[in-house]
C-alpha cells in the first residue's frame, strides 16, 4: 500500500515494482489488484474501511457477529461469549461504540440471561461476561458486619 500527494509519482510505482519482482524473483503483479483512488474514499483494509477521520467496521463482520447473536440458541454460552468479545475486541479498534453497545444490548434481548455487560477503561472496553448465579444470603451473627466475612 503506498500514499502519496503525487499522482504522478503513484502511477510509475507499479511499473518499477513489477520490473523488480520480474527480474528478481520472477513473479508479476496483477494488474486488476492494482488500484488508484482517492484517499477519502478510503481504504478496505483487515477488516476496517479507513477514512481520513475515522475508521469504520466491515459490514460484513459486523453481519457476521449479528449471525453468531441470532444463532444463540444452538451455541453454548461459554463458547458464544468468547466469540462475541473476540468481535467487540475486533470492532474496538474503529469508531464503533454505538455498535458495540447495540450489538450487545441485541445478544442480551434474544434471552442471554447468564450474560452481563460489562464496561472498562472510560467505557471503550466492553465485555460480556457470566451472570453470578444468586446466591442465598447467610445469616450474619450479632456483633459482626457482612464485610467481616471478607477479611482474612
Amino acid at each position: 500500500m503506498f500514499l502519496s500527494d503525487d499522482r504522478d509519482a503513484l502511477r510509475t510505482l507499479p511499473k518499477i515494482i513489477d520490473d523488480y519482482l520480474h527480474n528478481h524473483l520472477s513473479l508479476r503483479l496483477n494488474p486488476s489488484k492494482t488500484i488508484l483512488q482517492p484517499l477519502a474514499r478510503g481504504i478496505d483494509h483487515l477488516g476496517y474501511w479507513i477514512k481520513p477521520h475515522h475508521t469504520l467496521i466491515r459490514q460484513k463482520n459486523v453481519t457476521a457477529c449479528a449471525g453468531k447473536i441470532h444463532q444463540r440458541p444452538l451455541l453454548a454460552p461459554q463458547p458464544l461469549r468468547a466469540t462475541l468479545n473476540s468481535y467487540f475486541g475486533h470492532f474496538r479498534h474503529g469508531d464503533s461504540y454505538e455498535l458495540r453497545k447495540g450489538l450487545a444490548s441485541q445478544c442480551l434481548d434474544h434471552g442471554t440471561s447468564d450474560m452481563k455487560i460489562v464496561f472498562k477503561d472510560d467505557f471503550n472496553k466492553m465485555l460480556l461476561k457470566p451472570q453470578p448465579l444468586h446466591q442465598p444470603l447467610l445469616p450474619v451473627p450479632v456483633g459482626r458486619t457482612p464485610l467481616d466475612f471478607l477479611r482474612c
